[in-house]
């Protein structure tokens, strides 16, 4: 998506935050367009989870680059115009840009809060096969793998849940 316009709400040595002000978001709330996560769960295509995990990560990517944080960065923050294919962006006053020293702990937090959303949508989805499931959920790890983020317990237990082990 393309920002149109944007209004500075925040801004300090720390932190940045802005109200993002665009007309593609402001449709969001005529109807236009629907949460992504519930865009997967209709669709029940694996294919577009992959999509989903390449937008992010291509998001997530290109903030990095540019030392913004985006603490909360997960499947609840797109929107898809199910017509169109068009998709927006929401929640940016989580972005932060940080001193290095930060680097570490706000990309953790952003890859777990979009790991536990994608786990969520998955455990939600019966009729998905736990194959294709199992297949997403490596290619998320395969998409971030070179952070080198270490699964916690819990992490592990919802991974379980989802695949349906013991």
């Amino acid at each position: 998506m393309k920002v149109l316009s944007y209004e500075k709400i925040k801004n300090s040595p720390f932190s940045v935050k802005t109200l993002v002000c665009s007309e593609n978001v402001d449709k969001t709330f005529s109807g236009n367009f629907v949460e992504y996560s519930k865009y997967l769960i209709n669709e029940n295509d694996k294919q577009k989870f992959f999509e989903a995990i390449d937008l992010w990560y291509k998001f997530e990517y290109t903030f990095l680059q540019k030392n913004y944080f985006h603490t909360d960065f997960n499947l609840n923050n797109f929107m898809i115009d199910p017509k169109t294919k068009n998709i927006v962006f929401i929640d940016f006053d989580d972005i932060k840009k940080e001193p290095h020293f930060k680097k570490k702990l706000l990309l953790t937090q952003s890859i777990r809060s979009f790991d536990a959303t994608l786990k969520d949508i998955l455990l939600s989805m019966d009729n998905m096969k736990i194959s294709d499931k199992k297949e997403i959920l490596d290619k998320f790890k395969s998409v971030v793998s070179h952070y080198d983020i270490k699964m916690r317990p819990k992490d592990i237990e919802h991974e379980k849940k989802v695949l349906n082990e013991k």
